[in-house]
C-alpha cells in the first residue's frame, strides 16, 4: 500500500460524482448551506473546489500549519484566499481540495472515511483507506532519492492515533481528500476501470469529469483541469487525450491515467524516485506513458 498523494483528488472526485448521481449532494450548491463556517462571503461549490477555481490559495500559513491539528477556520485567512471576484482564475490548491471532505461530512453527517468506504471502496471491492492505521498489510516507506533519506515511515504512520476517524469533523478533516488516500496497485486498477467506462457512474458523469474548466498555462502547456482530473495532451506521447492525475509525496511519484479511445490505462506507484520535471508532469510519469502507448510491445 502507498500513500498516493494527489491521486487522492481523482479518487475523491469519483466518489463525489457517485454521491451526486444518488442525489445525496449537489456539486453546484453553495457549500455554505451545509458547512458550519464560512470559507468566504460568496458562493462556493464543490465543482469549484474540485476544479481549483474557488479562489483558494495555498499560502505560507497553510503550508506551515498543515498537520498541526489547527482548525481550518484559522487557516482561512487573507493569505489563503484570493481577493473577492465574480470568477476566479485557476489556481491549484490542496487546501481547496481538502475542503471537499469537510463539505461531504457536513452534508451527510458522516465521517469522510465512512463516506468513501460505503460509497466507493466497498462497492468496487477495494481495500484502501484515508487512514493508514486501518491497513494491516504492508505499507511502503517513502524516500527522497538524492540525497537518499527516509521521508515517510510507514510503521510510525500506521501507529499514530486515529481517534475521530469515524465522526464528522469539518473543522479538522481538511487534510484527507487532497492527498491522504492509501491504496495499492490492485485498488488503483479498479479505480481506473471505473473511470474508463460507464458502470460505477454514468457516461454523462464521466464526461463531466473530463470536461476542461481551466488550463495550467505556463506551468504546463499540456495540462487542463477537469473535475478532480488532469486532461493531458501531448502528441509526442499519445495521439489521444489522457485523463487522470499525478501525485507527489515525500520523494515518491504516483500516476493514474486512462485512454478512453484505446480502452486501457496505467497506474504508477513508487516509494522514491527522481523528482525531475520541467513543468508539472514528472519525467517518470511521461516515460511510463510513452511505454504504455507502445502497445505493440506489451499487448
Amino acid at each position: 500500500f502507498f500513500r498516493v498523494a494527489s491521486v487522492s483528488k481523482l479518487i475523491t472526485a469519483l466518489c463525489v460524482m457517485k454521491l451526486a448521481e444518488e442525489n445525496k449532494i449537489s456539486i453546484d450548491e453553495d457549500v455554505h448551506n451545509v458547512l458550519p463556517y464560512k470559507i468566504r462571503d460568496q458562493k462556493i461549490t464543490l465543482r469549484q473546489l474540485m476544479t481549483h477555481t474557488a479562489g483558494i490559495h495555498d499560502g505560507k500559513s497553510y503550508n506551515d500549519l498543515l498537520g498541526t491539528g489547527i482548525p481550518v477556520t484559522e487557516i482561512l485567512n487573507k493569505e489563503n484566499l484570493l481577493p473577492k471576484a465574480d470568477n476566479y482564475p485557476f489556481e491549484y490548491s490542496n487546501l481547496g481540495a481538502g475542503l471537499v471532505a469537510c463539505v461531504l461530512e457536513s452534508a451527510l453527517n458522516k465521517s469522510f472515511e465512512q463516506i468513501v468506504q460505503e460509497t466507493l471502496f466497498k462497492p468496487l471491492d477495494i481495500k484502501a483507506s484515508f487512514y493508514p492505521q486501518h491497513l494491516e498489510n504492508n505499507f511502503a516507506n517513502l524516500y527522497n532519492v538524492l540525497p537518499f533519506r527516509e521521508e515517510l515511515n510507514a510503521y510510525k504512520r500506521q501507529h499514530k492515533d486515529d481517534s475521530g476517524w469515524d465522526k464528522p469533523n469539518p473543522l479538522q478533516h481538511y487534510t484527507l481528500s487532497q492527498g491522504n488516500c492509501n491504496i495499492n496497485a490492485d485498488g488503483l486498477l479498479k479505480i481506473g476501470r471505473a473511470l474508463l467506462s460507464s458502470g460505477y457512474i454514468s457516461q454523462s458523469s464521466l464526461n463531466l469529469m473530463r470536461t476542461p474548466y481551466a488550463s495550467f498555462g505556463e506551468k504546463d502547456w499540456r495540462l487542463r483541469q477537469g473535475i478532480g482530473t488532469f486532461l493531458f495532451d501531448d502528441k509526442s506521447v499519445s495521439k489521444n487525450t489522457l485523463f487522470g492525475h499525478q501525485g507527489f509525496a515525500y520523494g515518491a511519484i504516483f500516476g493514474l491515467f486512462i485512454d478512453p479511445v484505446n480502452k486501457d490505462g496505467m497506474a504508477l506507484c513508487t516509494s522514491g524516485c527522481s523528482l525531475a520535471r520541467r513543468e508539472v508532469m514528472a519525467y517518470i510519469n511521461l516515460d511510463s506513458m510513452r511505454i504504455w502507448q507502445k502497445r505493440d510491445l506489451w499487448k
